[in-house]
């Protein structure tokens, strides 16, 4: 039941949302590879999600364009190759991402399927039903498992090692040993995340160990074991990178991030800012270079997968634009992803926790509370990457955990079951009934507050609505023209065929009129201006074109727009107006 629920929702999801932000740059990425056989575009994030989200398409034979592909270590190109496709493909790439994202469901299925036999293993059957419904309708999960992107994929990945891993650990056997080392290689493709799996794991073990027995044989066999996990998921990552630059001297590599590079800088050293990256030109010099046996140490990992954390690094440690409770600033908040969770999960969910704790005794067995360290593991490791907190998504991975241990609140009887399955319902029919709107979602909490004012970016548009925005074009304009103030990296006019058209500079200070026939690049004023919640909030993307220059809504023109009544609103995401409107403000100032 969980699985075909799932699956109805995500087919359906997969079919309306429009490609968001980061999903152009996913799928070039992933054709690169199959394509070009490296792993140099996108490399801040393990490649094992898209290779799988491009396969489908890379074998019906499209080839994008790959003319700004560079090998360069310090470049991230992966934003400009996914501008360059869509200009390419145009309204094709609708179709593109739709098999993609088909290829990926079966992680969620795999989710599911851990999340059943994890809670039926700790609190029974009735306990697992919970937990796996709990995922199957999460508005959260839906939202990026029906997306080309790899929070998802990685989310069900996660939860599998996990399990075997709490498997392993309660039969201490060399098979379930061996599952435990494949699945905890396999997260690492998925996502940099789960490096934070590797201290908490060999704590674990180390503190099961002293448990079992004071001997020395029970603490050389965790050892034993702490090895064999951390040596044997290495090789499965080398496995899934080819063996990329494997055993490349550190002193070959050139970094990004002050945490690899050193802090030291002198009057040769020159650093130039590229978006959100921070280059040093430079000699290649880091902090390892000039120390023994450090320098010429062959590191065991794929180059681009150091090269990924370097750059990533870099980027929290450079700050970018962060949002919270109608705040921007260039740096994060460490309360951000606790309360992205409680605005972004179903309140019933919410409730089903302190149900859980409540049930005597607290913990059983020590199996009980893995669920939570895992959980607490990934959003700790999160909260201490201060330089941005923009994306709930980043915390995604903790989630399933969250829900197996939640499954517990309905292992008691009388009239706490009976609040329990109450609140259970709650979060599962408030879930399904979001659909289609499940990136977008928020709880009750939010109410009062416009949409936008607690969260942005990911959290609520991601550009996901265009499609939609499309359809109310074909059904509401009755023939007018839809011009978009986008939240997006590529050309939208070019992506809907031509029936959308980007909204540009002179837009909003030129006017036609209704009865012009030919009016070039002049709206009429019963035209309409679709901008994007993100836009309004002055976020400041800029909106690109395939034939023009990028470029930035004047963040004070926003601000006059934010004070009209749209004449309609397409989604959580975009707000309509008519260019009557939006030139009364102009003339006005």
């Amino acid at each position: 039941m969980p699985i075909i629920l799932y699956t109805t929702l995500q087919i359906a999801n997969v079919y309306i949302a429009s490609p968001t932000v980061d999903e152009p740059g996913h799928l070039v990425a992933g054709l690169s590879h199959w394509e070009l056989g490296n792993f140099d575009v996108y490399r801040v994030n393990p490649p094992l999600p898209r290779l799988v989200g491009s396969l489908p398409v890379w074998l019906i034979g499209y080839v994008p364009p790959l003319d700004e592909f560079t090998r360069d270590q310090k470049k991230r190109t992966e934003f400009d190759l996914g501008r360059s496709y869509i200009c390419d493909s145009g309204p094709d790439a609708y179709w593109h991402f739709v098999l993609g994202r088909i290829a990926l469901i079966p992680f969620g299925w795999i989710g599911i399927t851990t999340t059943w036999l994890w809670a039926t293993s700790l609190f029974g059957r009735k306990a697992a039903m919970v937990s796996a419904m709990l995922y199957a309708t999460s508005p959260n999960l839906l939202a990026h498992g029906g997306l080309l992107t790899p929070d998802a994929t990685a989310t069900a990945m996660g939860l599998l090692a996990g399990y075997r891993f709490h498997r392993w650990l309660s039969a201490r056997d060399m098979a379930n040993l061996f599952y435990a080392t494949v699945a905890l290689g396999t997260a690492q493709l998925c996502k940099h995340t789960f490096l934070v799996f590797y201290p908490l794991m060999v704590v674990l073990i180390l503190a099961d160990s002293c448990r079992r027995g004071t001997h020395w044989r029970s603490l050389f066999s965790g050892v034993a074991a702490c090895l064999a996990l951390i040596v044997g998921s290495l090789f499965i990552v080398n496995l899934g990178y080819g063996f990329e630059d494997f055993g490349r001297p550190l002193n070959q590599y050139q970094f990004v991030s002050r945490l690899f590079r050193g802090n030291e800088v002198d009057s040769s050293t020159k650093w130039v800012r590229d978006g959100s990256q921070v280059h040093p030109l430079d000699k290649d010099r880091h902090r390892f270079s000039n120390v023994p046996l450090l320098s010429d140490l062959r590191v065991p990992l794929p180059g681009n997968y150091v090269r990924g954390l370097d750059h990533q690094q870099a980027d929290f440690e450079s700050g970018m634009n962060s949002y919270s409770l109608g705040r921007l600033r260039d740096h994060g908040w460490p309360y951000f992803y606790g309360l992205a969770m409680g605005l972004k999960t179903p309140i019933g969910t919410l409730l089903l926790i302190p149900l859980s704790l409540a049930i005597r005794p607290l913990f059983r067995r020590h199996a009980d509370w893995l669920p939570l360290a895992f959980a607490v593991a990934i959003h700790v490791a999160a909260a201490t990457k201060g330089g941005f907190t923009m994306h709930y998504r980043y915390v995604l991975p903790a989630i399933p955990f969250v829900f197996v241990f939640a499954g517990r609140a309905v292992t008691v009887g009388g009239f706490r079951s009976t609040i329990a399955w109450a609140r259970f319902g709650a979060a599962v029919t408030g879930s399904v009934l979001s659909w289609p709107n499940h990136l977008a979602y928020s709880n009750a909490f939010t109410i009062g507050q416009q949409k936008g004012w607690f969260l942005l970016d990911s959290n609520l548009d991601w550009g996901q609505d265009l499609r939609r925005l499309q359809w109310w074009k074909e059904t509401e304009a009755n023939g007018s023209s839809v011009y978009v103030g986008s939240f997006n990296h590529f050309d939208v006019g070019v992506l809907s065929g031509g029936k959308l058209k980007n909204l540009l500079p002179d837009h909003l200070v030129l006017l036609g009129s209704d009865s012009d026939r030919d009016l070039g690049s002049k709206p009429r004023p019963s035209d309409y201006c679709a901008i994007s919640v993100n836009q309004l909030r002055e976020l400041g993307k800029p909106i690109y074109t395939c034939d023009a220059k990028p470029w930035v809504i004047d963040p004070l023109w926003l601000r006059r727009v934010r004070r009209l009544t749209p004449v309609a609103e397409v989604g959580e995401t975009y707000k309509i107006y008519t260019f009557q409107q939006l030139h009364s403000i102009s003339q006005s100032h």
